[in-house]
């Protein structure tokens, strides 16, 4: 080869020959540039959100502050200067603008399947966790490194491939599951064959290239797309919808009426208009958060308990609000978690599973740096524990979050639990 395209994936990948769409570093540069001009808009128009309701009228809202503590309330609403809702027994509450993070639904119960959110029949993923479901585009793109995509919220778009993570088109395909990019993007097919190469365009017809040879693949043989595309991070106000869409937003605000309206950060996309029941959750402020499940982990030496330990059940974090997916703990084990930067506070609702609450009996520990933070003790009678710990004025780089579950009295037997949505807390 002649030539090298430089782009990072993890630190740095070499890919194999320049391509006309920016590279990593650069769309890593464009995506925080993009961001902090979207944070400062958000910041000098408030974002406004009068109410924010479920799939259902008037149900209870979870309201986080900035502390990640939690507030239940019903009938929400949102000024500039304040939200407002309505406690369990009626009570009025305010609470100023600034010391709210975001609005989210309240947790269902372990098992439960939330049928309001629709199961989309193709997805288009962006590096920074925006979600398009919808269908490809009949319409050329304006460019060769762009995607037409029919997004079901935002209607047509186009993105540029250097922004894109992946690309389901038939998610109950065989094999999508694997489907990951490496240093080099992957196609998968129908056959079960995976083409890996440099994507030169994506329509419908896709042109892939592979040691100066190139390849025409008909898309109607494709079930999905990966992009070797560095992640790139969330900033700004995001929004969560029951179609399944997850949108970065410049702004945000929902009329007297109950109408959604948002302006979507993605370049070229347009202002939309939507019922507010179509909102599921709101993050005011991308940049403070972190979906433990999101965050690269190792097992602890095995407990005395047992002789071997299963790795957690982690969530899918990309569908999960805020990021914020659950991780189940199979039996007694003990797990570390890398911290980013800036992290100041975690909080999680940890619960025993049903099934395991007869003869289930633990200890759930969480710790820094060697450092005991709490100790939770659930069974039977006491199956569920709201944990909001502070991590320290200042963790030093490299620190890693621990939780581990200890087998109680009873022994080991059933002695699993469900960390839902343990979330990480940046300072600003």
């Amino acid at each position: 080869m002649d030539d090298s395209r430089p782009c990072v994936k993890g630190i740095t990948r070499i890919c194999a020959r320049v391509r006309p769409r920016r590279c990593g570093l650069l769309a890593l540069a464009i995506a925080s540039s993009l961001g902090s001009a979207a944070l400062a808009q958000t910041s000098q128009s408030p974002v406004l959100l009068d109410p924010i309701p479920d799939a259902r009228p008037d149900v209870p809202r979870v309201v986080l502050d900035a502390s990640l503590r939690s507030r239940t309330l019903k009938s929400v609403t949102i000024t500039p200067e304040s939200i407002r809702g309505r406690e369990a027994g009626g009570k009025s509450v305010v609470i100023p603008r600034s010391e709210v993070l975001a609005i989210i639904p309240s947790l269902r119960p372990l098992g439960s399947v939330d049928a309001s959110i629709t199961q989309a029949s193709a997805m288009l993923r962006l590096t920074d966790g925006q979600a398009l479901p919808g269908v490809p585009s009949s319409a050329l793109a304006d460019e060769a490194e762009a995607v037409a995509w029919e997004s079901s919220l935002l209607g047509p778009v186009q993105v540029p491939l250097d922004r894109l993570s992946m690309m389901i088109l038939r998610p109950e395909a065989r094999g999508v599951d694997r489907l990951r990019a490496t240093s080099s993007d992957m196609v998968l097919l129908l056959n079960g064959d995976m083409l890996d190469g440099y994507l030169e365009r994506v329509g419908p017809t896709i042109t892939m290239e592979k040691d100066r040879k190139r390849s025409e693949i008909d898309r109607s043989r494709v079930v999905g797309i990966a992009f070797a595309n560095p992640p790139t991070p969330a900033s700004g106000a995001w929004a969560w919808f029951f179609d399944g869409s997850t949108i970065a937003a410049d702004r945000l605000e929902i009329s007297v009426d109950g109408r959604v309206r948002l302006t979507p950060a993605l370049s070229g996309a347009p202002t939309i208009s939507r019922d507010a029941n179509d909102v599921r959750a709101v993050l005011f402020d991308a940049a403070r958060i972190r979906g433990l499940a999101d965050a690269p982990w190792t097992l602890m030496p095995q407990t005395p308990a047992r002789r071997w330990s299963p790795p957690p059940i982690v969530g899918e974090a990309r569908h999960a609000a805020l990021f914020a997916a659950d991780i189940e703990f199979p039996g007694p084990m003990g797990v570390e978690w890398s911290l980013p930067d800036r992290s100041v506070r975690f909080a999680m609702t940890a619960e025993m599973p049903p099934a395991a609450r007869v003869w289930g009996d633990l200890d759930l520990v969480v710790g820094i740096a060697g450092n005991e933070l709490g100790r939770y003790h659930l069974n039977a009678s006491n199956p569920t524990a709201d944990i909001n710990v502070s991590l320290g004025d200042s963790v030093p780089p490299g620190a890693r979050l621990s939780i581990s579950v200890e087998a109680g009295p009873s022994g080991p037997i059933q002695d699993r639990v469900v960390l839902r949505r343990p979330m990480i807390l940046l300072a600003k």
